[in-house]
């Protein structure tokens, strides 16, 4: 037999297995790809396209164990404490009021020079009342913890006024310090709208994050500080409203001693004053202060976002005034 006619009879004799062992062998059905998640539309401002998992992913769990160990079990078994603390809104006299309440030791202070940047988690987990003018940063470290918050807020004629004081005193005795106008209303006319705009709606948005996971995050970041959304009115709203309905006890200067008795009721005290205390008080002669209607009706048209958050406080803390 010619090389050639043994390759072909080599060749049949393959088909002829072939067909043999697939005969014997059971069929198998195709594997199926499961089918990909539905895409829902993107929410306005929404940084990632939000999915909706199959009904066959149904059950499935996430394995604990990967969050850090400075939030993954609780720092404390007791509550921790945040003042949210406005400047020129009494927060300085609830400060002292809440330290009575705890060790020193337990009392962490951040200033406007904001020191939690330069403490680590390990400085921090000890600390129960986190005071001072800083960021909100306390819930970020710790975010599984038990948190108690407290904020005042101010009505913004009063507010304007108590920061002028504190620029004119301040001012007096540090000549590094600006130089302000020796009368309230010249202070007025010499500010721009901008600046006299929201003081206490905009501090509170300069220390509130926004992540990726936020539909108030931009789409070109991953994080940022909510000021980002200054000129947009309808998501600030939204995220002040968001804000204050989480807040323990929530209310105005003139309701200090609500405040701080609602706080007490959170944290589990007993109430070491009766009414509150009265600290940091700026004396300027009043007719320095005065200003003329047309002056206030500026002052309040350029305010109105922080008169809402002021009325809404005021609803709050009355309600809390009313519980035993």
């Amino acid at each position: 037999m010619s090389s050639r006619a043994q390759a072909r009879a080599g060749v049949q004799l393959l088909r002829r297995v072939r067909r043999a062992v697939s005969r014997r062998l059971p069929r198998t059905k195709a594997i199926a790809r499961p089918p990909a998640p539905r895409r829902l539309p993107t929410p306005p401002g929404a940084t990632v396209t939000a999915t909706r998992p199959a009904g066959e992913y149904a059950g499935q769990l996430l394995r604990p164990g990967w969050l850090p160990k400075s939030v993954g079990a609780l720092a404390r078994t007791d509550r921790r404490l945040l003042l949210i603390h406005v400047p020129k809104t009494g927060g300085s006299s609830l400060r002292t009021m809440f330290e009575s309440h705890v060790p020193p030791e337990e009392v962490f202070l951040s200033t406007g020079a904001h020191e939690w940047v330069e403490r680590s988690v390990a400085d921090l987990r000890p600390k129960r009342l986190f005071v001072g003018h800083q960021f909100l940063e306390p819930l970020y470290l710790f975010p599984q913890d038990e948190w108690v918050s407290a904020l005042v807020v101010r009505d913004p004629l009063g507010w304007w006024r108590s920061w002028y004081k504190y620029g004119r005193r301040r001012g007096d005795r540090d000549p590094a310090w600006p130089q302000l106008p020796r009368t309230f209303g010249a202070f007025v006319d010499a500010s721009s709208d901008l600046e006299l705009s929201n003081p206490q709606t905009s501090w509170l948005l300069a220390r509130t994050r926004v992540m990726f996971d936020s539909p108030h995050a931009r789409k070109d970041r991953l994080a940022d500080t909510a000021t980002r959304r200054h000129d947009d009115v309808g998501p600030t709203m939204e995220l002040l409203d968001s804000l204050l309905s989480r807040v323990t006890a929530l209310g105005t200067t003139e309701q200090l001693t609500s405040v701080y008795r609602t706080t007490c009721r959170a944290m589990g005290w007993e109430p070491a004053f009766d009414e509150a205390l009265r600290e940091n008080r700026s004396k300027l002669a009043q007719d320095a202060l005065d200003l003329t209607p047309a002056q206030e009706d500026r002052l309040l048209g350029l305010t109105r976002i922080d008169t809402w958050m002021v009325e809404r406080a005021e609803r709050a803390g009355s309600v809390d005034a009313g519980r035993p």
